[in-house]
């Protein structure tokens, strides 16, 4: 490594020395060669150069711990050059990636470091401290600002509360002002302001004065930085002081702390470069100027252009070894950068190599034997730095660090030193010293720092065409550029002083104009307020160097909108395929009393909208469209005119919105259709018209259109008389009906001919393709050209002039070419397994081709079409015509049928398309049985047998045409002949057969239970119903007797009466009944029935239902018949006689009743009076009787009654007998 290598000054004890180890090398290379390792040697020759020990020039003492008697000795310097350490190893010295220049500060003889450090008292001067409370209630402000930025920040003489405080930062909201003449124009006004910090700083400018600072101009540069840097941070106050510490091998302070510019100037100004590099003691002597300084912010800027090469001393240097050190040793370590401070010996003498970051204090034994290894432990200055540096940073000490042309390690160290890695800089062009220590200078006294502000425009706001950054209205501190078209403001600070009684008290003002473009158009309803910047933000550093993002409040703005919009309606063919392409142009005049002066013309495109721009306000504006347009091509470029009125050929104007409009014709000469006047009106508020300009195209096809046949020769055999070639076009979005012509036509051209269509076509996208292609044989479309599609344009019509668009049709000329013969075979119904590719035959002019296999699509399975392709000559050598080719089937018999899996098709054939259609067999037979189950008394409905058929299980359908069938009681089966057993696709049908009742109101047909069809022996089974909860219920009810007219209503064993039913099946039921009892008769089947009183016992019968008929059905399973006897007939009365007779006596007036019995107990008992005689006084005769006639004989029940006299008051003297 490099450096100064010392030897012993006793030559004698030296000279022992060295034979002893001498001897003792050739013996151990004697004896041990063959069994040491290479190591060991190696390790061996590094010790015997062990006298030869790195020691600091200036230090006296050998450091503590070389062997175990370890004493002073004194040395002198050698060279490295005077023993060449690598020689004697024998081996190349290892090299250290923290290997710096060799004696970088030109260091000449010893040079004794002095870290002696000046602890004060400092002169300063007394620091003038504005209080927050002279902030607060500063009045009466005179500002130089202009005057919109005093309304801001000082309105009404009282100032922005927002500003009040230190540090603090204010975005305004923009000034947006409306041109007074101009509408939709606007001068931006944008301000930012700030309050820097009002508390007390000192700062410490610690530069290094080391020798290297010499070479290149580092010190001249250090020297105009340092007073840049002055000039920067101090603006007259006393609250912001400079010191100033120099270090080399020494360190000194060359200014106490003071504002005094010219003081620091001189200081500075005297400073120069000699000695070794003390960074240690330039950090700690300005640790301690700060530390007793007693100010507020306290900052320190170390300058340094080199690594370390002095430190202080260390206690215990072996509690902090970390690995590392030169690379001279295979083992070393060194002092690390965490250290506490009460470890350095800042009282005593330093140490250090001077000209290396390292220096050894010691050595020690790791390994024994003969050759015994050792470890060296180092100083490393720059980690002594780096540990007093945090000191100071501990003690909130912002640390800003500057490497002037330093290598790789020195700007490490630095890097470490600095408070925060944004903190340290890296300079290598001297030039730029000054410009990074104005950049310092603003981080540590200003609030905002390097700030920009990139204006964002909102959609639809520009600044003016002209506008001149140059021109534009700023403060000192600001600078404006544009960037992509917006406005970009930089400030290296808020530096413009507002009041001068107030210094810390900043801004910065920016002017600009705004205005709009057609892009406006794509906000929603912007004429009702629209923020025309968007969000704009400041992004910034503020003084303790964080990153800052502060917004700007929104503004809006009104703007007057005229806007014009395009609308094309299509005509019956459909759009122009390059609608998109016509440009129609719009001239905008302003109208000046009686006359106009030009404006703008605007041009629009099919659904555009435009505004128009910068009108004047309080004028009016004519616009109308004029006869010339333009048309670009697919690049939309290159621009041609056309007239408008050929192409279209209807005109409209349309207008609504907030400001009036007049309507009128466009000019004769240049204008078509209308012309709309449009007022835009002063003031602010914002003003929307809307006016549509609608063009209908022409509905008569105006596109003229020529075809180009090109054919390229070839040599060979030649055609003796060149073909016509038929090229179609054909509307690629389908044929409208009446346009046929212009959607699908076929123009014939001959060869290298141009043919011009002879009739108009349509502005649309064709299919062109060449036809009958065998026809003009041996030439063929060139790839690329058969079915291309080719965009008829506006464009191209118009730059083609008298041909129009003119379409290439390029073809190739080969006699050897060959030709692709294509047939299809397709299959029409039928089953899809016999639907495979049969063997197609070929024949060239009649005769068979043999040897050619064509391809066939699909190449296997089935499908319902294949199509074959066979690759053959396509012209014949012989003849030099083309080959007529033609596809025959096999195995097609000479009826054009053939069998297929026993199924039969149909040939046809229409030149190389074959189908073969399936033949549908129309011989199948089906019967059907009906099977009738049950009582055969019951009768059989009449049913009606339809025949029906399905495939597989799906859905069946009713047999077309298939008769329905009858069947009874007598015909039993129904069969049908004739049928189709399948379907068109060979799916064999299944018949069944579905049953309906021939008389669906025919009640009998209540006692059958129809079946299901039996797909085993096609049957349906009809079953009687059984069961009473099946058939139906009849009750016979016998009402109570009662009294026809004239019966008297007077009151034995009880009579019944008898009865007969009769009903469907032969049914026929007799039974008896008395008055009041019922009979249910069960289980009868659904018919109608008759209720019969055989034996009425003289009685008149009555029934509840006429004839006493009822009819039972399955949805009225009960019925009920009543059956009603009334007296008054042949034995149902009585006759009763009552006589009176006296025995002696006289004969009073008496009553006798007649009272009658029915002989029954219980609820049943009757008892009662019927009527009375009243005989008169002494009567004689007949008098005395009286007979009652039409006396019912039974009670309702039927009992008998027994009639009785009763005399309940008999005379007196008289006994009843």
């Amino acid at each position: 490594m490099a450096g100064k290598l010392l030897r012993r000054k006793k030559m004698k004890d030296n000279k022992k020395t060295i034979t002893k180890k001498l001897l003792a090398f050739t013996l151990a290379f004697i004896l041990l060669m063959t069994s040491l390792p290479l190591n060991v040697f190696a390790e061996m020759e590094n010790e015997s150069n062990s006298n030869f020990i790195e020691e600091n020039a200036g230090e006296v003492k050998n450091p503590v711990g070389i062997g175990k008697n370890s004493k002073e000795e004194n040395f002198e310097e050698i060279e490295a050059t005077d023993l060449d350490v690598d020689s004697i190893k024998g081996e190349k010295a290892k090299e250290s990636p923290y290997q710096a220049a060799k004696n970088p500060d030109n260091l000449v003889g010893n040079e004794i470091p002095d870290g002696t450090i000046n602890y004060g008292p400092f002169e300063e001067t007394k620091i003038f401290k504005v209080s927050g409370n002279m902030i607060r209630n500063a009045e009466n402000r005179e500002s130089s600002a202009p005057q919109w930025v005093q309304n801001l920040i000082n309105p009404g003489g009282t100032l922005d509360p927002d500003l009040v405080n230190e540090g603090s930062v204010k975005a305004y909201k923009p000034v947006v002002e409306e041109d007074p003449n101009i509408a939709n124009k606007w001068t931006v006004k944008m301000l930012v302001a700030a309050r820097d910090s009002v508390k007390t700083s000192k700062i410490v400018l610690v530069i290094d004065t080391s020798g290297s600072m010499k070479d290149f101009g580092r010190m001249k540069g250090a020297k105009n930085a340092a007073n840049a840097f002055v000039d920067n941070v101090l603006d007259g106050s006393q609250s912001t002081q400079i010191g100033i510490v120099r270090f080399a091998s020494n360190v000194s302070i060359v200014s106490d702390f003071t504002s005094n510019k010219a003081k620091l100037h001189s200081a500075i100004n005297a400073l120069s470069a000699e000695g070794g590099t003390f960074t240690q003691a330039g950090v700690k002597q300005a640790r301690t100027m700060l530390a007793g300084s007693g100010a507020d912010k306290k900052y320190m800027v170390v300058l340094s252009d080199g690594v370390p090469t002095f430190n202080y001393k260390i206690s215990h240097p072996n509690n902090y070894l970390i690995d590392g050190g030169p690379g001279s040793h295979t083992h070393e370590k060194q002092t690390g950068k965490q250290l506490p401070e009460n470890e350095f010996l800042y009282n005593e003498s330093a140490t250090g190599s001077g000209n290396s970051m390292w220096k050894q204090y010691e050595r020690v034994k790791i390994g024994g034997g003969i050759f015994p290894t050792y470890e060296y432990h180092y100083y490393n200055s720059g980690n002594c730095a780096i540990a007093e540096s945090g000191f100071a940073k501990a003690a909130n000490m912002r640390v800003f660090t500057v490497g002037l042309q330093t290598d790789a390690t020195g700007s490490g160290v630095l890097r470490d030193i600095a408070s925060a890695p944004g903190d340290f800089t890296e300079v290598t062009d001297v030039s730029q010293l000054t410009p990074v220590f104005e950049q310092i200078a603003a981080q540590i006294l200003k609030t905002v720092n390097q700030a920009t502000v990139n204006v964002n425009f909102n959609t639809g706001f520009q600044l003016p065409d002209d506008f001149d950054p140059a021109t534009a209205g700023h403060s000192p501190g600001s600078e404006i550029t544009v960037v992509d078209g917006k406005p970009k403001w930089t400030m290296a600070t808020v530096a413009t002083v507002f009041d001068e009684n107030d210094p810390s008290l900043k801004y910065e003002y920016i002017t600009y104009t705004v205005t709009i473009n057609d892009a406006i158009l794509k906000n929603n309803s912007p004429e009702n307020g629209i923020n025309p910047l968007g969000q704009i933000s400041m992004t910034y550093t503020d003084q303790n160097g964080n990153p800052q993002t502060t917004d700007f409040p929104e503004t809006q703005v009104t703007p007057k909108l005229f806007v014009l919009n395009k609308v094309v309606t299509n005509n019956a063919g459909g759009a122009a395929v390059d609608s998109d392409k016509r440009e129609f142009q719009f001239k905008v005049e302003k109208v000046v009393g009686s006359g106009y002066t030009y404006h703008e013309t605007i041009g629009l495109r099919p659904g555009e909208q435009k505004i128009i721009h910068n009108p004047d306000k309080n004028a009016d504006y004519r616009v109308y469209e004029l006869r010339t347009a333009k048309v670009y091509d697919e690049n939309n470029e290159n621009p041609l005119n056309f007239n408008v009125t050929t192409y279209y050929n209807k005109f409209e104007v349309t207008a609504n919105g907030d400001l009036p409009t007049t309507t009128g014709d466009a000019p004769a000469g240049d204008g078509i259709g209308k012309s709309i006047t449009g007022s835009i009106l002063g003031g602010t508020a914002g003003k929307r018209l809307n006016v549509t300009f609608k063009n209908w195209e022409e509905e008569e096809a105006r596109a003229k259109i020529s075809i180009h046949k090109i054919v390229e020769q070839s040599r060979g055999i030649s055609r003796q008389t060149p073909p016509t070639f038929t090229i179609n076009l054909k509307r690629k979005a389908g044929v409208v009906p009446g346009m046929e012509n212009e959607h699908n036509w076929d123009q014939t051209v001959g060869m290298n001919q141009t043919v011009t269509i002879p009739h108009m076509m349509r502005f649309t996208t064709y299919i062109v393709t060449e036809k009958d292609l065998a026809s003009i044989l041996p030439y063929a479309p060139k790839l690329g050209e058969q079915g291309k599609e080719v965009e008829i344009t506006l464009y191209k019509v118009t730059a083609g002039g008298a041909l129009g668009q003119v379409i290439d049709f390029t073809n190739v000329y080969n006699s050897s070419a060959t030709v692709n013969v294509t047939a299809t075979k397709t299959w029409e119904n039928g089953p899809d397994a016999d639907h495979t590719a049969p063997v197609f035959e070929l024949y060239a002019d009649g005769n068979k081709v043999e040897g050619v296999t064509p391809t066939i699509v699909p190449s296997s399975g089935t499908a319902t079409s294949f199509t074959y392709t066979w690759t053959v000559q396509a012209i014949n050598a012989t003849t030099h015509l083309p080959i007529e080719y033609t596809v025959k089937e096999a195995g097609v018999g000479a009826d054009n049928k053939i069998t297929v899996n026993n199924h039969i098709y149909t040939v046809s054939q229409h030149g190389n398309e074959i189908t073969n259609t399936y033949e549908i067999p129309n011989n199948g037979t089906f019967t059907a049985t009906k099977v009738w189950s049950g009582d055969e008394k019951v009768t059989r409905p009449t049913m009606n047998f339809e025949l029906w058929r399905r495939i597989g299980n799906a859905a069946g359908e009713q047999v077309p045409g298939a008769e329905v069938k009858e069947i009874n009681g007598s015909i039993t089966t129904a069969t049908w002949t004739g049928l189709e057993t399948t379907t068109a696709a060979g799916d064999e049908y299944t018949f069944y057969v579905k049953e309906s009742l021939k008389n669906p109101g025919d009640v009998n047909n209540d006692n059958w239970i129809l079946g299901e069809f039996n797909t085993q022996n096609n049957s349906i089974t009809n079953t009687v119903k059984t069961g009473d909860e099946n058939l139906g219920k009849l009750t016979v009810a016998k009402k109570l007797l009662e009294t026809g007219n004239g019966v008297r209503a007077l009151r034995g064993t009880p009579i019944k009466f008898s009865f007969k039913v009769t009903g469907p099946a032969n049914y026929e039921e007799t039974f008896e009944l008395a008055p009041g009892e019922s009979k249910v008769l069960t289980g009868l089947y659904f018919g109608e029935y008759k209720v019969e009183e055989t034996n009425t016992q003289g009685y008149t019968a009555t029934y509840s239902v006429a004839d006493g008929k009822v009819t039972l059905k399955a949805t009225e399973k009960e019925k009920t018949v009543e059956v009603i006897n009334t007296s008054g007939g042949q034995g149902t009365v009585v006759e009763k006689t009552l006589e009176k007779v006296w025995v002696n006596g006289p004969k009073p007036t008496v009553t006798i009743e007649l009272w009658r019995k029915n002989n029954v107990e219980g609820a049943d008992k009757i008892d009662e009076k019927v009527d009375e005689f009243i005989v008169p006084a002494n009567a004689n005769g007949n008098d005395l009787k009286k007979t009652f006639t039409n006396l019912a004989k039974h009670d309702p029940k039927g009992n008998e009654f027994e009639y009785y006299a009763k005399e309940e008051n008999v005379p007196a003297n008289y006994t009843k007998a």
